[in-house]
């Protein structure tokens, strides 16, 4: 296949030559493998190939009998995990680990015939706005091979917006989904808490790790829709919490006109003090303006009338401030003592200040997160969806000293909370469907000043993914242009 058509194919439209015996699975992994070798040395997003699935893509169990039969897909190094793969989490604390078992959610991939052929790069433990690390290096944005593909799913994201695979895995708790979609151009999906099984293994269930999920990053909203209608099935004991099934599939919904909706329009501060990057807020203005022109119904809203910020912060700061307290555990489990030789400065400073973290702060924590869900479950009362900026700044630079990269040379905690601080900062527009648990969408916007990607989000109500499915479709009919697109480094120009 010519690399300009395989670069701009789809998952559905692959799987489609495979069902008419145009191409077999065989072929499909060879020529992903051989894009791996011809893109990834540029932006170093895929660690690792199987090249016993390449060359047998029933080897682990994929199935002939799902709507992806064949098509090669890579999975994000972190969370969920595959039989007799290495799973090193982007750390050396965790190098040569290997997982002992499928994951639910690879399961679910495999019964989508999906052929899982590689491992993505991610920070250590999904720990950082940038994708970089000790043990696999700095990962890079296909735009511009001085910016970060952004994190924590920046390998996912690199590898799908260069055309190597045209979906991969990714995995949310402070918008680690979204915000590489958007700097990539791409499709991003946060679904509802509880929506997919997640890994015992590493998150264990939905009060162990409320504000995390799992989920997909592609250049098509169907392949969105098709892949989450398999991601959501559940087995007995995979989830504590009663999703309610869609009421039909949402490769179906796809397709369905959303009609007129109540859309929230906010381009506040979101109780944050530094201000969101101009570019973003005109671009979210923006689309405001062409849902309008489509015969939605826009209406500013202020700040206070989405949620009590306060509250909100001071629950997301103190769970992302105490999370490295966890690390430990991981430590005992592997043998691997933490220092300054096997965890980078910003996780080691940020595991020695999270000490002073207790049990009783993380069920405060959980206490007052009740407040903040309510809250916005009222806001939901009035609006069927609310539009607002995704990364509130343009573009974070490769490498230390950017301000986010977890190499950058700190000193102490309080260098490591500051450091924090400004990731909270970058993902605002994110932090809230982490912390109340509903679903939010990333969709490309077009090109900025600096011909990188911007995007847009947007928020739905509890459950409501075929809601935000429907209003991405609905944008990608009206401005294709906006969808897709291809960088400057892309398997079609190499």
């Amino acid at each position: 296949m010519a690399w300009d058509e395989w670069g701009r194919l789809d998952a559905v439209a692959l799987a489609e030559l495979v069902d008419k015996r145009e191409v077999t699975p065989k072929q499909l992994a060879r020529q992903a493998a051989e894009a791996v070798e011809l893109v990834n040395p540029k932006i170093n997003a895929v660690l690792e190939v199987f090249d016993d699935v390449v060359e047998d893509p029933y080897k682990d169990g994929m199935s002939k009998g799902g709507p992806f039969h064949g098509v090669p897909m890579l999975i994000k190094d972190l969370d969920s995990a595959m039989k007799g793969r290495l799973q090193e989490q982007g750390s050396l604390l965790t190098k040569g680990v290997r997982a002992k078992q499928d994951s639910p959610l690879i399961q679910n991939f495999r019964l989508a015939g999906l052929n899982l052929i590689g491992r993505t790069a991610t920070p250590p433990f999904g720990y950082a706005s940038s994708t970089e690390s000790f043990i696999n290096g700095i990962t890079r944005n296909p735009w511009n091979l001085d910016y970060s593909p952004s994190g924590s799913s920046g390998g996912s994201a690199a590898a799908v917006a260069t055309g190597i695979i045209p979906i991969a895995t990714g995995s949310d708790g402070a918008g680690s989904i979204r915000d590489p979609a958007t700097v990539c151009g791409l499709i991003g999906l946060k679904t509802t808490r509880g929506r997919l099984p997640l890994p015992c293994e590493t998150l264990g269930h939905e009060l162990a790790l409320h504000m995390t999920c799992e989920g997909v990053l592609t250049r098509t909203v169907r392949d969105t829709a098709l892949a989450l209608d398999y991601m959501s099935r559940h087995r007995l004991g995979d989830t504590f919490m009663p999703i309610p099934k869609p009421e039909r599939p949402y490769i179906e919904e796809v397709k369905r006109d959303p009609g007129t909706l109540r859309i929230a329009m906010s381009v506040g501060g979101w109780g944050r003090e530094k201000e969101a990057h101009p570019e973003a807020i005109a671009r979210t203005r923006l689309v405001a303006e062409f849902l309008q022109s489509l015969g939605q119904r826009v209406e500013e809203v202020r700040d206070e009338d989405i949620c009590d910020w306060e509250v909100m912060w001071g629950s997301a700061g103190l769970g992302w401030h105490a999370l490295p307290k966890r690390w430990k555990d991981i430590s005992v489990a592997t043998g691997v003592p933490i220092s300054q030789e096997n965890l980078e400065p910003t996780l080691y400073w940020a595991y020695q200040a999270a000490q002073k973290y207790t049990e009783f702060d993380v069920w405060h924590m959980q206490e007052v997160n009740a407040i903040i869900t309510r809250r916005f479950g009222q806001f939901f009362e009035k609006y069927d969806l609310l539009l607002c900026p995704a990364t509130a700044v343009a573009y974070i630079k490769a490498g230390p000293g950017s301000g986010f990269s977890t190499l950058e040379k700190l000193e102490n905690g309080e260098q490591a909370f500051a450091w924090l601080e400004t990731l909270i900062d970058e993902s605002r527009y994110f932090m809230l469907a982490n912390e109340t648990g509903t679903p939010a969408i990333a969709v490309p916007a077009g090109l900025g000043e600096t011909k990188l990607p911007l995007g847009v989000q947007l928020y739905a109500p509890w459950c409501r993914e075929d809601r935000l499915l429907q209003m991405a479709a609905q944008l990608e009919r009206a401005r294709p242009e906006w969808f897709n697109q291809i960088p400057p480094v892309h398997v079609s120009k190499v």
